[in-house]
C-alpha cells in the first residue's frame, strides 16, 4: 500500500533555476576572499582620507596661530617705539662715519631713547637682546602646556621659544619713500641748516636736507624656528611704518 506524507519534498540542490542554471551553493560560513579584500580596501581609503584631513587641519591651525603671534609681536615693538624722536635728542645723528644703531653705552632696550637706536637689533631667538619683548620692553615669557610661565635654572622667565623680532631702520626720501638713502647721506654739509644750500645742492636736483632731516622707515620682521634638529627659520610676518620729519 502506498502511503502519502504531508511533508513537502525539497527540490534537489542541483535543480535548474528559471534561467536554466544551477543555483549557487552558499555555505553561510563567512565572506569570500574577494569580498574581504574589497572591504579592507574601502576601509583603508576612508581611514587614509581622515588622517590626511586631520593633518591638513593641524597644519592650517598651526599657521594661523603663528600668524596671530607674529602680528602681536610686531605691534608690541611698534607701540614701544611710538613717540620716540628719530635721532638722539642730545647729540643728534653724529659719529664718524654716521651710522644708525645704539650709541656708546646703550646696551639694553631701556637705554634706547630714539628710533635709530633700534636699527639692526634682534630681540629673542639667536638675537642681540633678550626677547621677544612687549610694548614696555619687558620679556614676553614662554608658557608650558598648562599655561604656566617657563623658568630657567635660576628661576628667571624664559622668552617665547623660537621667536625673534628684528628691527630695521632706513633713511628714505621724503618725496619718494621707495628710495632708501645711506645712513650718512645728506644734501647740506654738516653744521649747516636747510637754508644754507640752494635746491639742487649735491647734484641731486632735490631740496637741501641735513643728514638728520630725513624721514625714517621702520620694519619689524618676526621669525620662528621650531625646536627640532635641523629646523629652518621661517619669516612669519613683518610690519612697517614711516616716522615723518619733524
Amino acid at each position: 500500500m502506498i502511503t502519502r506524507t504531508d511533508r513537502p519534498q525539497s527540490a534537489p540542490s542541483h535543480a535548474p533555476t528559471r534561467r536554466g542554471w544551477p543555483a549557487p551553493r552558499r555555505s553561510g560560513q563567512g565572506f569570500t576572499l574577494l569580498e574581504s579584500a574589497m572591504t579592507l580596501t574601502i576601509i583603508g581609503i576612508g581611514v587614509l582620507a581622515m588622517v590626511e584631513a586631520q593633518q591638513a587641519f593641524i597644519h592650517s591651525n598651526l599657521w594661523s596661530s603663528h600668524a596671530a603671534a607674529g602680528a602681536y609681536l610686531g605691534g608690541e615693538v611698534r607701540e614701544l617705539m611710538r613717540g620716540l624722536p628719530r635721532h638722539d635728542p642730545a647729540s643728534g645723528l653724529s659719529g664718524s662715519p654716521v651710522a644708525f644703531g645704539p650709541e656708546t653705552g646703550e646696551t639694553t632696550v631701556d637705554d634706547y631713547d630714539d628710533v635709530d637706536d633700534f636699527d639692526g637689533v634682534i630681540f629673542g631667538f639667536n638675537g642681540t637682546n633678550p626677547g621677544p619683548i612687549d610694548a614696555i620692553g619687558r620679556l614676553i615669557p614662554d608658557l608650558d602646556n598648562v599655561g604656566a610661565i617657563v623658568l630657567d635654572e635660576n628661576g628667571d622667565p624664559v622668552g617665547m621659544a623660537g621667536w625673534s623680532q628684528q628691527v630695521i631702520v632706513e633713511k628714505i626720501e621724503p618725496f619718494d619713500t621707495s628710495i632708501v638713502r645711506s645712513d650718512d647721506y645728506y644734501r647740506v654739509p654738516p653744521g649747516s641748516d636747510d637754508n644754507d644750500a640752494p635746491i639742487g645742492a649735491n647734484g641731486s636736483g632735490l631740496p637741501p636736507l641735513t643728514v638728520d632731516a630725513f624721514p625714517l622707515r621702520v620694519t619689524v620682521v618676526m621669525r620662528y624656528t621650531p625646536n627640532r634638529p635641523d629646523a629652518e627659520t621661517t619669516e612669519i610676518s613683518r610690519i612697517s611704518w614711516i616716522v615723518p620729519r619733524d
